[in-house]
């Protein structure tokens, strides 16, 4: 720590230099959870970049990751509605429960910027359709079909 002088004022300014090598101490508050429509947004959003793959095995299991992690958000957002508490102080719970809902929707949309940077170079770099791809579709055009 070092203390400097204002010119200002004779009132000393503490402050510190955070070396690179160490990691910045943050104080954290109390997150509040997101909003149903705040979840819904989101939840439509991967599942549109989802479906902007064009690999189809990339494609599906992007949306059935995003299906299973927001089924995982609904069920944190019910329980405290739906199932008696069991421990002595409800509070303590519903702050457990915010904490974690909003530590999840965190990460969705940390998850969320990296599903659309992997979804752009997916389409830049896309391969063949697979056969999979073609049941049921007259024609489609393949690479190399001009």
């Amino acid at each position: 720590m070092a203390e400097s002088l204002d010119d200002s004022s004779d009132v000393p300014t503490i402050f510190t230099t955070q070396s690179s090598s160490f990691p910045s101490t943050r104080t954290t508050t109390m997150a509040a959870a997101p909003t149903r429509e705040a979840l819904t947004s989101l939840y439509t959003n991967m599942l549109r970049t989802s479906q902007s793959f064009s690999s189809y095995n990339f494609r599906h299991y992007f949306v059935r990751k995003t299906k299973d992690t927001f089924k995982a958000m609904e069920v944190r957002m019910s329980i405290p509605s739906k199932q008696p508490r069991l421990i002595s102080n409800p509070a303590t719970q519903a702050e457990k429960d915010t904490s974690k809902l909003s530590t999840m929707y965190n990460d969705a949309v940390r998850e969320h910027t990296v599903l659309k940077r992997s979804a752009i170079v997916n389409q830049l770099y896309g391969g063949w359709r697979l056969a999979v791809e073609n049941e049921g579709q007259e024609g489609i055009r393949e690479r190399g079909d001009i």
